[in-house]
Parts: structure tokens; sequence; C-alpha cells
């Protein structure tokens, strides 16, 4: 007699959200993103501080990765992104991060920047 094992996997995934964003003026946040998969809104409170509101909640960031392209290249701009707050499992999931010069400092980006923003958690 022969017996069958159904194997289930209670293992979390990985989900992998990104966004493109050309900031305007002064690092001011469009209307509209270049790509925006999986991630709702990005607002920005100045002093380069930026909040993504995420499509869905998860339990674990496993990694925010926030890269820069300057519209023109300088070591005091916006060189990269430091993440300051991970909410994903809140109820409006959320990740809050700083973009740095690449001395580490907190800095506004410039008008025409673009922010390369993957956000991966797991749920």
């Amino acid at each position: 007699m022969s017996c069958t094992h159904r194997v289930v996997s209670n293992t979390l995934r990985e989900i992998t959200s990104r966004m493109v964003v050309t900031l305007t003026t002064s690092g001011a946040v469009p209307s509209s993103f270049t790509v925006a998969d999986g991630l709702i809104s990005l607002s920005s409170a100045g002093s380069g501080v930026y909040t993504v509101t995420l499509g869905r909640g998860a339990p674990t960031l496993l990694d925010l990765t926030v890269k820069t392209k300057q519209a023109s290249y300088s070591a005091s701009g916006a060189c990269r992104g430091r993440l300051t707050t991970d909410n994903v499992a809140g109820a409006t999931p959320t990740v809050t991060f700083t973009t740095e010069t690449a001395a580490g400092a907190a800095v506004q980006p410039a008008s025409g920047d673009i922010l390369f923003i993957t956000v991966v958690t797991k749920g």
C-alpha cells in the first residue's frame, strides 16, 4: 500500500517593491512617478526626510535601498538614503529614510535628482 504525503510550506515569501521618482523643485515629490511597483506614495518632510507608503503590510522589513542619481553630481548633494523608521507591520505600512551626502550628513536633494527606491519585505 502506498502512502502520499503533501508538503505544505508555512514560510513567508519575500516581496520586492520599487519606485523611481524624479524630484522637482528643492527635492519636492511630484504627483506621478516613473515606476511605482507595490509602493503607493512618497512624501517629504523636508531636510531630506522621505516616507514611503507600501501597498500592503508585512511582518518584517528585510531591506531598504535608496540610490540617487543627482542632476549634477556633488559630494555635498544627496548621494544615498539611510533607513530611519520601519513601520511595515503598521495599519498604514511605511518606511522612512533620510537622504545623505557622501560624508553621511542629512541633506535635501536638488531639483531633478532621481531616487531609486527598493523595499524588500517578508510577508
